[in-house]
Protein backbone atom coordinates (compact mmCIF):
# COMPACT_ATOMS: atom_id res chain seq x y z
CA UNK A 1 0.00 0.00 0.00
CA UNK A 2 1.24 3.76 -0.62
CA UNK A 3 0.63 6.47 1.73
CA UNK A 4 1.14 10.13 1.61
CA UNK A 5 1.55 11.85 5.33
CA UNK A 6 -0.22 14.74 6.14
CA UNK A 7 1.20 16.69 9.34
CA UNK A 8 0.25 19.88 11.26
CA UNK A 9 -0.06 22.21 14.08
CA UNK A 10 -2.55 24.98 14.84
CA UNK A 11 -1.77 27.05 17.50
CA UNK A 12 1.19 29.40 18.14
CA UNK A 13 1.87 27.87 21.00
CA UNK A 14 2.91 24.44 19.55
CA UNK A 15 6.91 23.90 18.25
CA UNK A 16 8.10 23.80 14.66
CA UNK A 17 9.54 20.26 16.29
CA UNK A 18 6.09 19.09 16.37
CA UNK A 19 5.80 18.95 12.95
CA UNK A 20 8.76 16.33 12.43
CA UNK A 21 7.60 14.59 15.46
CA UNK A 22 4.32 13.98 13.82
CA UNK A 23 6.09 12.43 10.66
CA UNK A 24 8.61 10.16 12.55
CA UNK A 25 5.51 8.65 14.15
CA UNK A 26 3.63 8.41 11.27
CA UNK A 27 6.95 6.62 9.19
CA UNK A 28 7.54 4.12 12.13
CA UNK A 29 4.12 3.47 11.68
CA UNK A 30 3.99 2.71 7.73
CA UNK A 31 7.47 0.48 8.40
CA UNK A 32 5.98 -1.68 10.97
CA UNK A 33 3.13 -2.22 8.82
CA UNK A 34 4.28 -2.71 5.26
CA UNK A 35 2.95 0.46 4.19
CA UNK A 36 5.21 2.89 1.86
CA UNK A 37 5.34 6.29 2.23
CA UNK A 38 5.92 8.10 -1.38
CA UNK A 39 5.74 12.15 -0.04
CA UNK A 40 3.94 14.25 2.77
CA UNK A 41 1.79 17.41 3.09
CA UNK A 42 2.59 19.78 5.84
CA UNK A 43 0.79 22.95 7.29
CA UNK A 44 2.83 24.89 9.57
CA UNK A 45 0.52 27.23 10.63
CA UNK A 46 2.14 30.04 12.64
CA UNK A 47 -0.77 32.40 12.88
CA UNK A 48 -2.57 34.34 15.45
CA UNK A 49 -6.15 33.02 16.39
CA UNK A 50 -7.92 36.10 14.94
CA UNK A 51 -6.92 34.50 11.59
CA UNK A 52 -8.36 32.48 9.72
CA UNK A 53 -6.86 29.14 9.45
CA UNK A 54 -5.72 28.09 5.86
CA UNK A 55 -4.92 24.77 5.19
CA UNK A 56 -2.99 24.83 1.44
CA UNK A 57 -0.90 21.66 1.41
CA UNK A 58 -4.54 19.86 2.96
CA UNK A 59 -6.34 21.66 -0.12
CA UNK A 60 -3.69 20.26 -2.57
CA UNK A 61 -3.53 16.71 -1.04
CA UNK A 62 -7.37 16.42 -1.63
CA UNK A 63 -6.74 17.27 -5.26
CA UNK A 64 -3.73 15.28 -5.48
CA UNK A 65 -6.10 12.19 -4.47
CA UNK A 66 -7.97 12.17 -7.82
CA UNK A 67 -4.28 11.10 -9.45
CA UNK A 68 -4.80 7.66 -7.80
CA UNK A 69 -0.85 7.87 -6.48
CA UNK A 70 -1.68 6.89 -3.12
CA UNK A 71 -4.10 4.96 -1.01
CA UNK A 72 -3.64 5.68 2.52
CA UNK A 73 -3.32 9.07 3.93
CA UNK A 74 -1.30 8.63 7.65
CA UNK A 75 -1.37 11.44 9.79
CA UNK A 76 -0.32 11.36 13.70
CA UNK A 77 -3.98 11.51 14.92
CA UNK A 78 -7.38 11.92 13.73
CA UNK A 79 -7.91 15.47 15.34
CA UNK A 80 -4.60 16.52 12.55
CA UNK A 81 -7.20 15.78 9.92
CA UNK A 82 -9.67 17.89 10.29
CA UNK A 83 -10.80 20.25 13.43
CA UNK A 84 -14.46 19.39 13.13
CA UNK A 85 -16.58 15.82 12.27
CA UNK A 86 -17.82 17.99 9.96
CA UNK A 87 -14.65 18.80 8.44
CA UNK A 88 -13.68 15.16 8.94
CA UNK A 89 -16.79 13.32 7.30
CA UNK A 90 -17.11 16.03 4.35
CA UNK A 91 -13.64 15.34 2.96
CA UNK A 92 -13.04 11.66 3.89
CA UNK A 93 -16.29 10.78 2.54
CA UNK A 94 -14.84 12.45 -1.12
CA UNK A 95 -11.77 10.52 -0.18
CA UNK A 96 -13.10 6.93 0.44
CA UNK A 97 -14.83 7.38 -3.14
CA UNK A 98 -11.56 7.69 -4.67
CA UNK A 99 -10.38 4.18 -2.67
CA UNK A 100 -8.48 6.46 -0.22
CA UNK A 101 -8.40 5.67 3.58
CA UNK A 102 -7.16 8.02 6.65
CA UNK A 103 -5.49 6.30 9.02
CA UNK A 104 -3.84 7.44 12.27
CA UNK A 105 -0.81 6.61 13.39
CA UNK A 106 -1.54 6.64 17.23
CA UNK A 107 -5.04 6.06 17.48
CA UNK A 108 -4.76 2.21 16.63
CA UNK A 109 -8.00 1.27 14.36
CA UNK A 110 -9.63 4.29 14.91
CA UNK A 111 -11.84 6.82 16.53
CA UNK A 112 -13.69 6.50 19.21
CA UNK A 113 -17.26 4.22 19.00
CA UNK A 114 -19.22 7.43 19.50
CA UNK A 115 -17.16 8.99 17.11
CA UNK A 116 -17.20 6.67 14.10
CA UNK A 117 -21.20 6.45 14.58
CA UNK A 118 -21.31 10.31 14.10
CA UNK A 119 -19.50 10.47 10.75
CA UNK A 120 -20.95 7.22 9.48
CA UNK A 121 -24.46 8.78 9.96
CA UNK A 122 -23.43 12.00 8.38
CA UNK A 123 -21.64 10.36 5.84
CA UNK A 124 -24.96 8.49 5.20
CA UNK A 125 -27.45 11.25 5.78
CA UNK A 126 -25.60 13.71 3.57
CA UNK A 127 -26.11 11.16 0.55
CA UNK A 128 -29.34 10.80 1.83
CA UNK A 129 -30.79 14.20 1.73
CA UNK A 130 -28.77 15.54 -0.55
CA UNK A 131 -31.03 13.29 -3.54
CA UNK A 132 -32.78 16.21 -4.63
CA UNK A 133 -29.67 18.15 -5.31
CA UNK A 134 -28.18 15.29 -7.28
CA UNK A 135 -31.31 14.82 -9.37
CA UNK A 136 -31.24 18.42 -10.45
CA UNK A 137 -27.63 17.79 -11.48
CA UNK A 138 -28.34 14.75 -13.09
CA UNK A 139 -31.17 16.56 -15.05
CA UNK A 140 -28.63 18.97 -16.26
CA UNK A 141 -25.86 16.89 -17.40
CA UNK A 142 -28.77 14.90 -18.88
CA UNK A 143 -29.38 18.06 -21.29
CA UNK A 144 -25.81 18.35 -21.76
CA UNK A 145 -25.78 14.42 -23.09
CA UNK A 146 -28.66 15.03 -25.44
CA UNK A 147 -26.25 17.84 -27.59
CA UNK A 148 -23.07 16.11 -26.51
CA UNK A 149 -21.52 18.97 -24.28
CA UNK A 150 -18.94 18.13 -22.18
CA UNK A 151 -20.07 16.86 -18.92
CA UNK A 152 -17.17 17.15 -16.45
CA UNK A 153 -13.90 15.60 -17.06
CA UNK A 154 -12.18 16.13 -20.49
CA UNK A 155 -10.26 13.27 -21.82
CA UNK A 156 -6.57 13.74 -22.50
CA UNK A 157 -6.30 15.45 -26.14
CA UNK A 158 -9.04 17.34 -26.20
CA UNK A 159 -10.06 20.48 -25.14
CA UNK A 160 -13.47 22.30 -24.19
CA UNK A 161 -14.74 25.53 -26.77
CA UNK A 162 -17.94 26.82 -25.47
CA UNK A 163 -18.97 23.34 -23.80
CA UNK A 164 -18.09 21.78 -26.81
CA UNK A 165 -15.51 19.25 -27.25
CA UNK A 166 -12.53 20.08 -29.74
CA UNK A 167 -9.34 18.00 -30.48
CA UNK A 168 -5.83 19.75 -28.31
CA UNK A 169 -3.50 18.99 -31.30
CA UNK A 170 -0.67 19.08 -29.09
CA UNK A 171 -2.15 16.62 -26.62
CA UNK A 172 -3.65 14.24 -29.71
CA UNK A 173 -0.41 13.52 -31.29
CA UNK A 174 0.44 12.08 -28.19
CA UNK A 175 -2.89 9.82 -27.81
CA UNK A 176 -2.07 8.77 -32.08
CA UNK A 177 1.55 8.16 -31.10
CA UNK A 178 0.03 5.57 -28.58
CA UNK A 179 -2.25 3.85 -30.16
CA UNK A 180 0.50 3.58 -33.09
CA UNK A 181 3.07 1.97 -30.55
CA UNK A 182 0.88 -0.30 -28.76
CA UNK A 183 -0.12 -1.76 -32.79
CA UNK A 184 3.28 -2.26 -33.26
CA UNK A 185 3.87 -4.44 -30.32
CA UNK A 186 5.05 -2.11 -27.78
CA UNK A 187 4.71 -2.75 -24.21
CA UNK A 188 2.37 -0.01 -22.07
CA UNK A 189 5.78 0.22 -20.06
CA UNK A 190 7.76 0.78 -23.19
CA UNK A 191 5.08 3.64 -24.42
CA UNK A 192 5.56 5.10 -20.76
CA UNK A 193 9.24 5.14 -21.08
CA UNK A 194 8.90 6.90 -24.29
CA UNK A 195 6.77 9.46 -23.46
CA UNK A 196 8.13 10.66 -20.70
CA UNK A 197 11.86 10.37 -21.81
CA UNK A 198 10.22 12.54 -24.87
CA UNK A 199 8.49 14.95 -21.14
CA UNK A 200 5.30 14.71 -22.11
CA UNK A 201 2.67 15.38 -19.02
CA UNK A 202 -0.89 14.18 -18.25
CA UNK A 203 -3.50 16.38 -17.93
CA UNK A 204 -3.11 16.66 -14.44
CA UNK A 205 1.21 17.55 -15.15
CA UNK A 206 2.53 14.10 -14.01
CA UNK A 207 4.31 11.56 -15.82
CA UNK A 208 2.70 8.46 -17.73
CA UNK A 209 2.28 5.42 -15.83
CA UNK A 210 0.32 2.03 -17.01
CA UNK A 211 -2.98 2.79 -15.88
CA UNK A 212 -2.72 6.27 -17.85
CA UNK A 213 -2.30 4.23 -21.03
CA UNK A 214 -4.51 1.09 -20.09
CA UNK A 215 -7.50 3.59 -19.87
CA UNK A 216 -6.30 5.86 -23.17
CA UNK A 217 -6.20 2.44 -24.90
CA UNK A 218 -9.35 1.26 -24.18
CA UNK A 219 -11.64 5.56 -23.99
CA UNK A 220 -13.77 4.62 -26.80
CA UNK A 221 -14.16 8.92 -27.14
CA UNK A 222 -11.13 8.39 -29.21
CA UNK A 223 -12.80 6.92 -31.89
CA UNK A 224 -15.66 9.30 -32.29
CA UNK A 225 -17.94 8.02 -29.33
CA UNK A 226 -19.51 10.45 -26.85
CA UNK A 227 -20.72 8.56 -24.18
CA UNK A 228 -22.30 9.68 -21.05
CA UNK A 229 -23.43 7.08 -18.53
CA UNK A 230 -24.10 4.22 -20.28
CA UNK A 231 -25.44 5.76 -23.37
CA UNK A 232 -23.00 5.68 -26.58
CA UNK A 233 -23.38 8.40 -29.61
CA UNK A 234 -21.89 7.45 -32.46
CA UNK A 235 -19.77 10.75 -34.19
CA UNK A 236 -20.93 13.13 -31.37
CA UNK A 237 -16.80 14.29 -30.93
CA UNK A 238 -14.60 14.64 -33.06
CA UNK A 239 -12.08 11.28 -33.45
CA UNK A 240 -8.43 11.35 -32.68
CA UNK A 241 -7.59 7.77 -34.10
CA UNK A 242 -9.81 5.63 -36.61
CA UNK A 243 -12.74 3.02 -35.59
CA UNK A 244 -10.61 0.16 -37.02
CA UNK A 245 -7.47 1.48 -35.32
CA UNK A 246 -9.49 1.41 -31.64
CA UNK A 247 -10.98 -1.75 -32.50
CA UNK A 248 -7.33 -3.71 -33.34
CA UNK A 249 -6.30 -2.47 -30.34
CA UNK A 250 -9.48 -3.66 -28.31
CA UNK A 251 -8.81 -7.34 -29.61
CA UNK A 252 -4.71 -6.93 -29.06
CA UNK A 253 -5.54 -5.95 -25.53
CA UNK A 254 -8.32 -9.00 -25.08
CA UNK A 255 -5.18 -11.35 -26.26
CA UNK A 256 -3.06 -9.82 -23.29
CA UNK A 257 -5.13 -9.77 -20.61
CA UNK A 258 -4.18 -11.80 -18.03
CA UNK A 259 -6.19 -13.77 -15.69
CA UNK A 260 -6.19 -12.44 -11.98
CA UNK A 261 -3.46 -12.69 -9.61
CA UNK A 262 -3.75 -15.57 -7.87
CA UNK A 263 -2.18 -13.82 -4.26
CA UNK A 264 -4.41 -10.75 -4.35
CA UNK A 265 -8.14 -10.30 -4.83
CA UNK A 266 -7.03 -6.57 -6.31
CA UNK A 267 -10.05 -4.42 -7.18
CA UNK A 268 -12.96 -6.98 -5.11
CA UNK A 269 -14.58 -4.99 -2.42
CA UNK A 270 -14.35 -6.13 0.94
CA UNK A 271 -16.45 -5.03 3.59
CA UNK A 272 -14.50 -5.24 6.81
CA UNK A 273 -11.27 -3.94 5.30
CA UNK A 274 -9.91 -1.43 8.42
CA UNK A 275 -12.00 -3.29 11.02
CA UNK A 276 -11.19 -6.89 10.65
CA UNK A 277 -8.57 -8.01 13.00
CA UNK A 278 -7.29 -11.22 13.95
CA UNK A 279 -7.52 -12.21 17.37
CA UNK A 280 -4.42 -13.76 18.13
CA UNK A 281 -1.66 -11.14 17.20
CA UNK A 282 -4.34 -8.36 16.58
CA UNK A 283 -3.06 -7.69 13.04
CA UNK A 284 -5.08 -6.53 10.11
CA UNK A 285 -6.63 -9.33 8.36
CA UNK A 286 -6.58 -8.16 4.27
CA UNK A 287 -8.24 -9.46 1.61
CA UNK A 288 -7.21 -11.97 -0.51
CA UNK A 289 -7.87 -14.49 -2.26
CA UNK A 290 -6.50 -18.00 -4.79
CA UNK A 291 -7.20 -20.32 -7.38
CA UNK A 292 -8.50 -23.71 -6.52
CA UNK A 293 -8.19 -26.98 -7.24
CA UNK A 294 -11.27 -26.54 -10.22
CA UNK A 295 -8.92 -23.39 -11.41
CA UNK A 296 -11.88 -21.42 -9.72
CA UNK A 297 -11.14 -18.03 -7.63
CA UNK A 298 -11.67 -18.07 -3.79
CA UNK A 299 -11.70 -15.02 -1.70
CA UNK A 300 -10.92 -14.72 1.84
CA UNK A 301 -9.70 -13.07 4.79
CA UNK A 302 -5.76 -13.33 6.10
CA UNK A 303 -3.90 -11.92 9.51
CA UNK A 304 -0.88 -10.09 7.22
CA UNK A 305 1.71 -11.74 9.84
CA UNK A 306 0.10 -14.99 8.87
CA UNK A 307 1.42 -14.42 4.87
CA UNK A 308 4.28 -13.26 6.19
CA UNK A 309 7.73 -14.74 5.61
CA UNK A 310 8.68 -16.29 7.99
CA UNK A 311 4.96 -16.94 9.18
CA UNK A 312 4.44 -14.86 12.40
CA UNK A 313 0.72 -15.88 13.34
CA UNK A 314 -1.17 -19.34 12.31
CA UNK A 315 -4.57 -18.05 12.16
CA UNK A 316 -6.68 -19.73 9.72
CA UNK A 317 -8.14 -18.01 6.39
CA UNK A 318 -11.80 -16.92 6.27
CA UNK A 319 -14.20 -17.33 3.31
CA UNK A 320 -15.21 -14.04 2.85
CA UNK A 321 -18.76 -14.72 2.10
CA UNK A 322 -19.10 -16.38 5.24
CA UNK A 323 -17.49 -13.68 7.70
CA UNK A 324 -19.46 -11.18 5.81
CA UNK A 325 -22.64 -12.44 6.03
CA UNK A 326 -22.00 -12.85 9.30
CA UNK A 327 -21.61 -9.66 10.09
CA UNK A 328 -23.90 -7.90 8.19
CA UNK A 329 -26.65 -10.01 10.11
CA UNK A 330 -25.27 -8.88 13.59
CA UNK A 331 -25.33 -5.41 12.31
CA UNK A 332 -28.66 -5.82 11.11
CA UNK A 333 -30.06 -6.98 14.46
CA UNK A 334 -28.93 -3.79 16.26
CA UNK A 335 -31.78 -2.33 14.80
CA UNK A 336 -33.87 -2.58 17.79
CA UNK A 337 -36.03 -0.12 18.76
CA UNK A 338 -34.12 0.91 21.96
CA UNK A 339 -30.39 1.06 20.45
CA UNK A 340 -31.66 3.69 17.90
CA UNK A 341 -33.30 5.48 20.32
CA UNK A 342 -30.20 5.43 22.00
CA UNK A 343 -28.28 6.38 19.06
CA UNK A 344 -29.77 9.27 18.13
CA UNK A 345 -28.96 10.56 21.61
CA UNK A 346 -25.66 10.25 21.80
CA UNK A 347 -25.08 11.49 18.36
CA UNK A 348 -26.89 14.69 19.08
CA UNK A 349 -24.79 14.74 22.22
CA UNK A 350 -21.73 15.17 20.17
CA UNK A 351 -23.14 17.36 17.47
CA UNK A 352 -24.17 20.06 19.99
CA UNK A 353 -20.34 19.68 21.22
CA UNK A 354 -19.00 20.02 17.76
CA UNK A 355 -21.19 23.73 17.31
CA UNK A 356 -19.58 24.92 20.34
CA UNK A 357 -15.98 23.99 18.79
CA UNK A 358 -17.03 24.59 15.38
CA UNK A 359 -15.29 27.39 12.88
CA UNK A 360 -18.22 29.06 13.19
CA UNK A 361 -17.21 31.43 16.28
CA UNK A 362 -13.89 31.84 14.35
CA UNK A 363 -15.51 33.33 11.57
CA UNK A 364 -17.73 35.14 13.12
CA UNK A 365 -15.04 36.89 14.99
CA UNK A 366 -13.17 37.92 12.38
CA UNK A 367 -16.41 39.18 10.53
CA UNK A 368 -16.56 41.61 13.30
CA UNK A 369 -13.25 42.81 13.23
CA UNK A 370 -13.93 43.41 9.70
CA UNK A 371 -16.93 45.44 10.48
CA UNK A 372 -15.10 47.51 12.70
CA UNK A 373 -12.25 48.49 10.42
CA UNK A 374 -15.00 49.79 8.02
CA UNK A 375 -16.06 51.66 10.74
CA UNK A 376 -12.41 53.24 11.72
CA UNK A 377 -11.90 54.16 8.22
CA UNK A 378 -15.16 55.70 7.83
CA UNK A 379 -14.46 57.75 10.91
CA UNK A 380 -11.10 58.78 9.46
CA UNK A 381 -12.49 60.10 6.36
CA UNK A 382 -15.02 62.52 8.61
CA UNK A 383 -12.31 63.70 10.26
CA UNK A 384 -9.47 63.26 7.32
CA UNK A 385 -7.51 64.96 4.76
CA UNK A 386 -9.47 66.25 1.72
CA UNK A 387 -6.37 64.79 0.24
CA UNK A 388 -8.07 63.55 -3.21
CA UNK A 389 -5.57 60.49 -3.18
CA UNK A 390 -6.47 59.83 0.32
CA UNK A 391 -9.96 59.17 0.29
CA UNK A 392 -8.94 56.91 -2.72
CA UNK A 393 -6.78 54.74 -0.81
CA UNK A 394 -9.85 54.67 1.85
CA UNK A 395 -12.07 53.72 -0.65
CA UNK A 396 -10.27 51.03 -2.04
CA UNK A 397 -9.12 49.90 1.24
CA UNK A 398 -13.10 50.11 2.17
CA UNK A 399 -13.54 47.84 -1.15
CA UNK A 400 -10.96 44.87 -0.28
CA UNK A 401 -12.81 45.05 3.28
CA UNK A 402 -16.43 44.58 2.02
CA UNK A 403 -15.16 41.77 -0.56
CA UNK A 404 -13.65 40.08 2.53
CA UNK A 405 -16.97 40.12 4.40
CA UNK A 406 -19.25 38.61 1.18
CA UNK A 407 -16.81 35.90 1.23
CA UNK A 408 -16.63 35.50 5.30
CA UNK A 409 -20.50 35.64 4.96
CA UNK A 410 -20.31 32.85 2.46
CA UNK A 411 -18.30 30.57 4.96
CA UNK A 412 -20.53 31.41 7.58
CA UNK A 413 -23.38 30.23 5.97
CA UNK A 414 -21.76 27.00 4.95
CA UNK A 415 -20.96 25.94 8.37
CA UNK A 416 -24.13 27.28 9.29
CA UNK A 417 -26.00 24.54 7.08
CA UNK A 418 -23.36 22.18 8.48
CA UNK A 419 -24.17 22.92 12.05
CA UNK A 420 -27.88 22.41 11.12
CA UNK A 421 -28.27 19.34 9.53
CA UNK A 422 -29.05 16.55 12.13
CA UNK A 423 -31.62 16.89 14.05
CA UNK A 424 -32.89 13.83 16.00
CA UNK A 425 -35.97 13.54 13.95
CA UNK A 426 -33.10 13.23 11.19
CA UNK A 427 -31.51 10.61 12.76
CA UNK A 428 -34.92 8.42 14.04
CA UNK A 429 -35.86 8.59 10.44
CA UNK A 430 -32.90 7.64 8.88
CA UNK A 431 -31.92 4.48 11.13
CA UNK A 432 -35.77 3.74 11.44
CA UNK A 433 -35.42 3.51 7.37
CA UNK A 434 -32.17 1.18 7.15
CA UNK A 435 -34.69 -1.26 8.34
CA UNK A 436 -35.91 -1.75 4.90
CA UNK A 437 -32.75 -2.19 3.08
CA UNK A 438 -31.92 -4.92 0.66
CA UNK A 439 -29.26 -7.21 3.02
CA UNK A 440 -27.83 -8.26 -0.56
CA UNK A 441 -27.21 -5.12 -2.02
CA UNK A 442 -23.80 -3.90 -1.21
CA UNK A 443 -24.00 -0.54 -0.49
CA UNK A 444 -26.43 -1.26 2.20
CA UNK A 445 -24.40 -4.28 3.59
CA UNK A 446 -21.46 -1.70 3.91
CA UNK A 447 -23.64 0.95 5.76
CA UNK A 448 -24.54 -1.21 8.13
CA UNK A 449 -21.16 -2.26 8.88
CA UNK A 450 -19.80 1.69 8.95
CA UNK A 451 -22.85 2.51 10.98
CA UNK A 452 -22.15 -0.29 13.86
CA UNK A 453 -18.84 -2.03 13.73
CA UNK A 454 -15.70 -0.55 15.17
CA UNK A 455 -13.76 -3.48 15.66
CA UNK A 456 -13.73 -7.26 15.31
CA UNK A 457 -11.28 -9.35 16.62
CA UNK A 458 -11.60 -12.73 14.64
CA UNK A 459 -10.43 -16.33 16.31
CA UNK A 460 -10.79 -19.75 14.83
CA UNK A 461 -13.31 -20.40 16.98
CA UNK A 462 -14.86 -16.81 18.02
CA UNK A 463 -15.27 -13.57 17.10
CA UNK A 464 -15.15 -10.86 19.39
CA UNK A 465 -17.03 -7.51 18.54
CA UNK A 466 -16.96 -3.62 19.40
CA UNK A 467 -20.39 -1.93 18.19
CA UNK A 468 -20.24 1.62 18.32
CA UNK A 469 -23.59 1.52 20.25
CA UNK A 470 -21.23 0.27 22.85
CA UNK A 471 -18.00 -0.06 24.15
CA UNK A 472 -18.28 -3.21 25.66
CA UNK A 473 -16.35 -6.43 23.93
CA UNK A 474 -19.34 -8.48 22.60
CA UNK A 475 -18.01 -12.53 22.33
CA UNK A 476 -20.01 -15.26 20.05
CA UNK A 477 -19.56 -18.26 19.27
CA UNK A 478 -19.00 -19.39 15.67
CA UNK A 479 -20.12 -22.78 15.45
CA UNK A 480 -23.41 -20.94 17.42
CA UNK A 481 -23.39 -18.65 14.95
CA UNK A 482 -23.32 -20.57 11.85
CA UNK A 483 -26.17 -22.73 12.93
CA UNK A 484 -28.57 -19.89 13.36
CA UNK A 485 -27.82 -17.98 10.42
CA UNK A 486 -30.90 -16.68 8.82
CA UNK A 487 -31.88 -18.02 5.41
CA UNK A 488 -32.01 -14.91 3.87
CA UNK A 489 -28.07 -14.81 4.59
CA UNK A 490 -26.76 -18.11 2.25
CA UNK A 491 -23.16 -17.78 1.73
CA UNK A 492 -21.94 -19.90 -1.61
CA UNK A 493 -18.31 -19.55 -0.89
CA UNK A 494 -16.54 -23.44 -1.22
CA UNK A 495 -14.96 -25.02 2.38
CA UNK A 496 -11.62 -23.92 2.87
CA UNK A 497 -10.09 -27.48 2.12
CA UNK A 498 -10.96 -26.11 -1.53
CA UNK A 499 -7.92 -23.69 -1.60
CA UNK A 500 -5.07 -23.06 -3.09
CA UNK A 501 -4.20 -21.92 0.27
CA UNK A 502 -3.96 -25.08 2.16
CA UNK A 503 -0.31 -25.48 1.78
CA UNK A 504 0.13 -21.88 3.34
Amino acid sequence: MKAVIYARFSSSSQREESIEGQIDVCKRYAKNNDIKVIGSYIDRNKTASKDIEKRTQFQNMINDSEKEQFEIILVYSFDRFARTKYDSVINKNDLKKRGIKVVSATEKITDDPNGVLMETLLEGMNEYYSLELSRKIRRGLNINAKKCLVNGAIPYGYKSVNKKFVIDNEKAVVVKKIFEMYLNDSTMTSICKYLNGLNYKTTHGNKFRISTINKILQNKRYCGYYIYKNHETEGGMPSIVSKEQFNEVAKKMAKNKKKPSASKAKGEQYLLTGKLFCGYCESGMRGTGGYGKLKKFYQYYSCINRVKKPRICDKKNVRKNYIEDLVVKLCYEQLTDENIDKIAKEVMKICEKDKENSNYKLLEKRLKELKTEKQNLIDSLKVGSSNENFRDMIFEEFENIEKQEFILEEEMLKEENLMNTLTTEHILFFLNDLRNGDIKDYRYRQLLVDVFINKIYLYDDKIIIVFNINKEKNEFDLDFLEKMQSSYLKHSSPPIKNSSFDTM
